[in-house]
């Protein structure tokens, strides 16, 4: 689960586990260590409410891999439903500021609409839980292998369709 102090959040490389899952499901955290994988909500907050680091790395179909590291990230509580914050000027990466636009949102699954649209961006973009605003600029967790709106995806001007991701936390030494 940790290399070097970072713990894999989220995995997606053969699409072996869906996820288009509850609100249950993604607090509870679900897949394989080895394989496609969600921490868990409760996990994730525990391990960012006092600060930490998220590391996104996304591999394009042509094989390059993206990155975006944000140098400040929590999770609040499930009282907030896992209110995500960010840091947007402690950003650095190869991709655009794709967390941005998610900033300060609440989580939301295809059973828990928690975004700023009229409609369910979960239920929109394939079931996939994540912090929707006016839907997304980042969805690690849309269908795999699916080059189609839905599909895990980045947004910038236009759709960039990822084959996988991996999404790392470390928490943040404080003297």
């Amino acid at each position: 689960m940790a290399k070097g102090g970072w713990t894999v959040m989220q995995r997606r490389k053969d699409g072996s586990v869906r996820f288009n899952r509850t609100w249950t499901e993604y607090v509870e955290g679900f897949g394989d260590l080895e394989g496609d994988y969600w921490l868990g909500l409760n996990h994730i907050h525990r391990l960012t409410k006092d600060g930490s680091q998220i590391y996104i790395h996304l591999q394009h179909y042509n094989g390059t891999w993206l990155y975006a590291h944000y140098k400040d990230f929590t999770v609040n509580n499930a009282a907030t439903a896992y209110k995500m914050n960010i840091d947007k000027y402690g950003f650095e990466g190869t991709t655009p500021d794709i967390l941005g636009s998610h900033d300060n949102m609440k989580f939301s699954t295809y059973d828990r609409d928690n975004d700023n649209e009229r409609y369910s961006c979960s239920v929109h973009y394939g079931g996939s839980g994540w912090w929707f605003d006016r839907c997304y600029r980042l969805n690690p967790n849309g269908r795999y292998n699916y080059e189609q709106m839905g599909g895990l995806a980045y947004y910038s001007g236009s759709a960039f369709y990822m084959k996988n991701s991996v999404i790392k936390l470390k928490r943040n030494k404080h003297c």
